[in-house]
């Protein structure tokens, strides 16, 4: 069996603590370079995200939303607008993931932050391993947020070859 974090009858909140724990691990045990955003009000129409100062983003090559359930899903869409349209980027985020045992796969989503920071930055909602989100007994699997920490470390360490893949010809990435 895989450990597991729940509480029985309780709801925990685990969508929105393992996208932090990822991000507060990286900062912690890593010498890496990278800003936070920690947003608001995202499933009251965005609310938050859309209060952040435009030159937050300056100097942001691309974003990561940690705030998806599962363990191997990228989102470039929500509802109707792409946030990401570099196929070279999702094909060397997918190779990364892999080299980490996460296949990452691309998906459509709903209603995320990632819909406002688009206009300012590529940017992708990662799964960090929670399930059953918004609900009693929903829960986190340890192994998989662990790997996704790993994939988002990576990335990092990869930055250059991530902005190199961005500056290349910008094709449109099929979502499933």
């Amino acid at each position: 069996a895989k450990d597991c974090f729940q509480l029985e009858g309780v709801q925990i909140g685990c969508d929105d603590k393992a996208g932090i724990g990822i991000i507060l691990c990286l900062a912690k045990f890593t010498d890496l370079s990278f800003k936070a955003l920690l947003t608001v009000q995202e499933e009251e129409g965005r609310k938050g995200v859309q209060n952040i100062p435009g030159n937050f983003f300056q100097n942001v090559c691309w974003a990561f939303s940690l705030d998806s359930a599962g363990s191997t899903e990228i989102i470039i869409q929500c509802l109707d607008k792409k946030s990401c349209r570099s196929q070279q980027f999702v094909e060397l985020l997918k190779k990364i993931g892999r080299s980490q045992g996460v296949p990452l796969e691309v998906h459509k989503g709903t209603i995320a932050d990632i819909y406002h920071i688009a206009n300012h930055s590529p940017s992708v909602n990662v799964s960090v391993g929670y399930y059953n989100w918004h609900r009693e007994n929903d829960y986190l699997i340890v192994e998989e947020t662990y790997k996704i920490c790993l994939v988002i470390k990576r990335c990092l360490e990869l930055k250059h070859e991530l902005m190199e893949a961005l500056k290349n010809k910008i094709y449109e990435v099929n979502v499933e």
